[in-house]
């Protein structure tokens, strides 16, 4: 079959221009990107010991300074060392827990204490689901 050309033009350009409204459409009713600001994963099971980490998983959280972090390394370095014999999920990780969290707190600045307290929220939310899902 011979197709005259201007057919075939014409088909070309209802073709693209399908896919340019396409384009367009989804851009207009695409869901908009929501302000929440990324939190990370928790630090895994086997590195919950290490100060660096925990300090790490803080920073994610809380804008710390360089004094604030020598003076809350020396409480995690403490609190390491408290629970390096302990089970993961344990109730004395978790009374360890307890015990350090106002000590920490301590070392913050009244505006770094909400994002401190939230952290430490979720971090209670999370032991408790994981200690209940332990056999």
């Amino acid at each position: 079959m011979n197709f005259p050309e201007w057919r075939v033009v014409r088909v070309m350009l209802a073709v693209g221009l399908i896919f340019v409204l396409g384009i367009v459409t989804g851009r207009w009713t695409a869901p908009r990107p929501t302000g929440t600001r990324f939190r990370p994963l928790p630090p895994p099971i086997q590195a919950q010991g290490s100060p660096d980490v925990a300090i790490n998983h803080m920073l994610a959280y809380i804008d710390l300074s360089p004094d604030q972090i020598a003076a809350i390394r020396v409480l995690m370095e403490k609190w390491a060392m408290e629970t390096r014999s302990t089970a993961p999920f344990s109730d004395e990780r978790k009374e360890a827990f307890l015990k350090y969290v106002p000590m920490i707190r301590r070392e913050l600045k009244p505006e770094q204490l909400e994002a401190y307290d939230a952290m430490t929220e979720a971090t209670k939310v999370r032991a408790n689901r994981r200690q209940r899902m332990r056999p």
